[in-house]
């Protein structure tokens, strides 16, 4: 799972800022919000990478995850 949003967040990070889909985006934080909220588990490798995600499309995006907090 950590590989995963390692994977998303090396490719947000590579997107300039004319080329972000903000609904696309918000489908991502979505999906690493709900994976960090949902799991009882204390497996901080992957949920490491979850909130570095959120944070690259927060740089990119800061009106998005400011309404998902």
């Amino acid at each position: 799972m950590a590989g995963v949003f390692q994977v998303m967040a090396y490719g947000v990070r590579a997107l300039d800022k004319d080329e972000v889909d903000p609904l696309f985006m918000s489908k991502i934080a979505k999906i690493a919000t709900a994976e960090i909220i949902s799991s009882k588990e204390l497996s901080t490798d992957w949920q490491r990478a979850a909130s570095g995600l959120l944070v690259l499309i927060g740089l990119n995006l800061p009106d998005l995850v400011s309404f998902l907090v």
